[in-house]
């Protein structure tokens, strides 16, 4: 392939209308297990998200952009479990190895807010039966949990 093809390729890229989705938005979900576990199911748009499918690259992304702290303030450490594609999306699990107490704790989800300027990320937390709603935009404070 010549130089003028890619440059002439580039260009036509150049001019092409961008297609974005109608919102930015990361949705999390926290629910304790039987056992004490917190599991976090993280659901982002696949190609927005830069570490894809990677596990490692994930767990290095969301520990930085999924910060939580339980009651005695310490930071609340998950593993990854999984990476699924669900249709343009991507489902992340999350496991993490303590039983903290999240009651009194902080949460803070700047998940893609370094990308998008109008990214939404909505943290929804399952506990004994209810559901507690947090959301967060760019330059938010960590939000105390109930």
């Amino acid at each position: 392939m010549g130089v003028i093809p890619v440059m002439l390729g580039l260009a036509l890229a150049t001019m092409l209308p961008r297609v974005d989705h109608p919102v930015h938005a990361a949705r999390v979900e926290l629910a304790t297990a039987p056992d004490g576990r917190v599991v976090a199911t993280v659901l982002v748009y696949a190609e927005d998200f830069p570490p894809g499918r990677d596990l490692v690259r994930i767990g290095s992304y969301l520990e930085r952009h999924l910060v939580l702290h339980d009651a005695s303030d310490r930071i609340v450490t998950f593993k990854v479990l999984h990476a699924r594609p669900v249709g343009d999306r991507l489902r992340i699990t999350l496991c993490s190895r303590a039983s903290p107490a999240l009651s009194g704790g902080t949460a803070q989800v700047t998940i893609l807010q370094e990308r998008f300027d109008d990214q939404v990320n909505v943290l929804l937390r399952h506990q004994d039966g209810s559901r507690e709603e947090f959301v967060f935009v760019a330059g938010d404070a960590p939000t105390r949990l109930p």
